[in-house]
């Protein structure tokens, strides 16, 4: 399912730094992933600008280029794990028998009547 991950940086962050370079010094972006894909500008007043419009798999893929590209880049790493920071997480949730039986036996008092 595609989702918008806002990867936007205050320029003067280690990550905004770099993306501010992505923008400004390289074409990676429009190497590495489809126009249609992203939207941003390298600076709207205090922030570099990226919202990427992809499924979670290319986001994941998209940093893992990033990294394989710009490794030895300052700010490359920050910047990936401040991206893989916005994505969901992956959570289990396990509901045993016992808790619900709990919840059912205490009912939230203020549906109590």
């Amino acid at each position: 399912m595609e989702m918008k991950i806002d990867a936007s940086c205050g320029e003067r962050t280690v990550p905004g730094r770099f993306l501010g370079k992505l923008f400004y010094r390289t074409k990676l972006l429009d190497v590495l992933i489809p126009r249609k894909e992203y939207t941003g500008s390298p600076n709207n007043g205090g922030e570099h600008t990226l919202r990427l419009y992809m499924e979670e798999g290319d986001v994941r893929a998209f940093l893992s280029l990033i990294e394989e590209c710009c490794a030895e880049t300052p700010g490359c790493r920050e910047f990936v794990q401040y991206v893989v920071g916005k994505l969901p997480t992956d959570r289990v949730v396990i509901h045993s028998n016992e808790a619900d039986q709990r919840e059912i036996q205490n009912p939230n008092p203020a549906f109590q009547g």
